[in-house]
Parts: C-alpha cells; structure tokens; sequence
C-alpha cells in the first residue's frame, strides 16, 4: 500500500510537471508565431503599397503552412538525426532573416526575406503540434494544455506589445523566444507515449480524414468575411486606427481555454456542440458596423466565437493523428488547412457582398457544417462516443490475456516472445538472447522497440505495466 500510494503521487507529480512543461512549449510557441506575424505586417506598411500588406499577409499564411507540412514530410522520410538537424537550421534561418527585416528594402526583397521566416517559424510549428498530440493523446488534459496555452501566448503577446515599439528589442525577443521553443524541443524530459497500432484483426472503425479536413474548412468559411473586411480596413488606415491586438482578444483565449476545459470530458465528446453554439452569435458581426460604437462589441462577439473554432480544429487534428501512421504530418493539419481556406476563399470578394446575404450564406455553412459533423459522429451525443480509428468496444468482460496485451501495444510476434521472457523468467540478457537463438544485439533492439511501445524504460516497469494491463477491467 505505502509504495501504490507513493508511486501515485509521483505519477501525479509527473502529470503536473508534464502539463506546465506543454503549456509553456505551446504558448511561447503561439506567442511567437503572433508576434511574428505582427511585426511583418507593421514593417510592410512603411514599405508595401496597400495592397500588397494584404497579399504579403497571405502569402505569410502559405508560407507558415508549407513549412508545417514541410516538417511532417521530413520526418516522414528521414532519421530523427536529420529532422534534428532541420530544426536547427530552422532557428538559425530564423534569426537570420528576422535581423534582415530591419533594414529597408524593395517590395520583392521584403517579401522574399519575410516569407522565409515565416516558413522557418512553420517548421518548428509542425514539430510543436506533432510533439503536443504525441504527449498529450493518452491524457485527460489535452484539452486544458491547448487552451491554457493560447491564453497564455495572448496575454504574453499584449503585454510584450503594450510595452515596446522599439523594431530591434522586438526581433531580439523574438529571437530569444524562439531559441526557448527550440530549447524546450530537444530537452525531451518525457518520453513520448505509445503511438496507437492500427490493427486488421480488431473490429474498427474507419478513420476518415477528409471529414475533419472539410470541417475545419467549412468552420474557417464562417469566419472569412469579418477577417477579411477586419484586414483591410487596418492595412487601409495603416494599423493606426484599428488594434485587432486590443484586450478582445483576450476573450479568444479565455474562449479556448473554456472549450478545452469541455473537451477533457469524455473524450472531446462535447467540444462540436459547444463550438456550434458559440460560433452562432458571430452571425451578428456581418450587420454590425466595422468602427464607432459597436467597435469592441463586434471585436468581443467574433475573436469568443474565432476562439472556440481554433480550439475546436486543434483538439480535433491533436486526437486523430496519433491513430494515424503519420502523426507529424496530421497533427498540423488544422493549421494548414486554417492557412490554406483562408487564402483560398480571399479570392472571392466576400468583404464586399452585401450583409443580409452574408448572414444567409452563414446560416447554410451552419446547416452545412451540422451534417458533415453528424457523418463524422461529433453530434452523438448518446451513449460512448466511437472514435473513428479506435477500436469498438465488445460487450464481453473476459480476463485480458497477453494476447490483448500484444494487439494493445502493436507487438510484433517475436516482440511477444521476448516480453514473455522477460517477465516469466529471471534470466540475464544473455542467457535469453541464447535460449532465443539469437544475438544479444538483436535481443536488446526488441526491448528497445518494447520499451518504446509500452512506454516504459526498465525490465520492472515492463513487467509492472503488464501486470497493471491484465488488473484492468475490459470495459
């Protein structure tokens, strides 16, 4: 009893530390890419002409996906050694062109320097995601992480521009902030849980990945119309008139911190509702006028309603990727797809359409998005919500065997043989590799892959972990 109650206490100790620890990863991380983008913007207006703010601003969003999706394809296709090393090279890229932008340059110059920064900073974006929905896929905090992380990046970055204008103290932060993303990055203090095995043999159902990519297209497609009349109307008037950095924007990441407060209850079973219902008052936004009186009402309505949608595609793109054999890739996902739609749908002129067809185009994006989320099975609210890519819970409540242990952790048969050595027997590396007939080099590659899979680091907390697995109840 006195070493179950300390080993819980350390365990809980260990989840405290774990969360602080994401928390400050991805809130250095969006208080980076924020401000990034910020100081692009404002170092354009004194040398862009009007109308090229807006399109370097979009060409930013490209670039800043590129470099996400860029970073899943490597470590797709190269060593962790490699990946590494791009990161590296990333952050001295970085600070490179973000020293580069304070000199004075032509309209192509700037462009060019300014996007390879932002393409930098999407770089080290798909490692943080891929890295968040690794650590945080088997807790039951991802959801408060992600949103205490936006809150925390926009009370950083409020703060950090409330207080200086000065263009060489802001690069010399952001800068430093970068190194500390980078920093925290390498430091690894944990290791990284299991990735889900997709398995042939178990009853699944399938996953889907073109649904949640429609959905945060659709979810973005709301919000187009008020960001692009919100980016012009600053780029016209030179980011003097309009703060889209004001306190409202403190209601985007106490709104994504709510969201993700629902989304660690069951599973993220109640986040699409939730959303829905604070995506609605945003309808008022289109009829509202952009300055005057109603200035900071419309900013609150929109930046609540733009911080649900932001949670809700994170969360969403956070939990499917680690069901797929590509979490790098999927886990920015929302992201790209964020950048992409944005862009995309710029090209419709829908600023200037007329309100009242604004607000019916809305209402049918509502409509449409209500019926995309119920094929996904984000409206069953009933019962235990069947996660796609996860296997379907059976009725019968037979002991676990290590069978299901082997099926849960995606061993491999001779990784079974060799856990069934470790933990019946008490015999050296050696004296096992021998009986196996195999080399000890050999032997020690399958408890590596073992270790790995199981989440564990030693022969006991291998054998521990079985025996904690064969206790459960199979629910």
């Amino acid at each position: 009893m006195h070493w179950n109650g300390a080993h819980q206490n350390m365990q809980e100790n260990l989840r405290k530390q774990k969360a602080v620890f994401l928390i400050l990863l991805f809130g250095i991380y969006m208080f980076e890419y924020t401000v990034s983008c910020v100081f692009v913007q404002k170092r354009g207006v004194s040398i862009l002409p009007d109308i090229w703010i807006v399109r370097n601003y979009y060409a930013g969003l490209l670039s800043t996906a590129a470099g996400i999706m860029c970073t899943g394809l490597c470590r797709i296709s190269c060593k962790k050694k490699a990946g590494q090393g791009i990161l590296i090279a990333a952050a001295a890229g970085y600070s490179v062109l973000m020293l580069l932008l304070l000199a004075n340059w032509g309209i192509v110059s700037f462009v060019a320097i300014s996007n390879a920064a932002l393409f930098c900073l999407g770089l080290y974006g798909g490692a943080v995601y891929a890295h968040m929905s690794k650590l945080l896929y088997h807790t039951d905090f991802m959801g408060k992480v992600m949103g205490s992380g936006f809150l925390a990046a926009i009370v950083l970055q409020m703060i950090f521009q409330h207080g200086t204008d000065n263009p060489v103290l802001v690069v010399s932060l952001l800068i430093a902030g970068f190194m500390i993303v980078a920093g925290l990055m390498f430091v690894e203090p944990w290791q990284e849980e299991p990735e889900p095995v997709c398995d042939n043999t178990a009853k699944r159902r399938p996953l889907s990945l073109g649904r949640p990519i429609l959905i945060a297209f659709l979810l973005n497609f709301f919000f187009i119309y008020y960001n692009e009349k919100m980016l012009r109307s600053i780029a016209n008037r030179g980011f003097e008139e309009y703060d889209v950095y004001d306190w409202p924007r403190l209601l985007m990441g106490i709104s994504a911190l709510f969201v993700g407060c629902i989304g660690d209850i069951r599973k993220r079973k109640y986040v699409p509702i939730t959303t829905l219902c604070m995506m609605i008052p945003a309808l008022i936004t289109a009829i509202l006028p952009m300055g005057g009186q109603y200035y900071y009402l419309n900013m609150s309505i929109f930046y609540i309603s733009l911080g649900a949608e932001l949670a809700y595609i994170h969360l969403m793109f956070w939990d499917t990727a680690p069901r797929t054999n590509r979490t790098t890739l999927w886990a920015g996902m929302g992201r790209v797809t964020i950048s992409v739609s944005e862009v995309l749908l710029s090209g419709l002129a829908i600023s200037e359409m007329a309100d009242t067809a604004v607000v019916g185009a809305e209402l049918m994006l509502i409509v449409l998005i209500l019926i995309v989320m119920a094929f996904n099975g984000d409206l069953d609210l009933a019962g235990i919500r069947e996660i796609p890519g996860e296997t379907v819970p059976e009725t019968q409540t037979a002991p676990r065997t290590m069978e299901d242990y082997r099926e849960n952790y995606g061993l491999t048969p001779k990784e079974t043989e060799v856990l069934q050595k470790l933990i019946t027997s008490e015999d050296s590396l050696q004296e096992v590799a021998d009986e196996m007939a195999i080399s000890r080099r050999v032997l020690q590659k399958h408890i590596t892959s073992l270790y790995e899979k199981t989440g564990t680091k030693t022969r006991i907390g291998l054998l521990r972990n079985y025996m904690m697995f064969l206790s459960e109840e199979n629910k």
